[in-house]
């Protein structure tokens, strides 16, 4: 089911924030499940939250 916020009801733009993130195995482990959820946060206490949906794809490259 998409997300709805009351924002996207009465009007207002809703964008999508889109993280792409990799870690190629021969290297050394680039904290990238922290940085997206930093990401979240940093969206979550912001005063227009409710304008922004958040998708997020991780993989580990070999």
């Amino acid at each position: 089911m998409p997300q709805v916020s009351i924002m996207s009801i009465i009007g207002a733009p809703t964008k999508t924030i889109l993280i792409l993130a990799a870690n190629p195995k021969s290297t050394t482990s680039l904290r990238l499940d922290q940085e997206v959820r930093d990401i979240s946060e940093t969206v979550r206490r912001s005063q227009h939250r409710d304008r922004f949906t958040q998708s997020s794809q991780q993989k580990d490259l070999s």
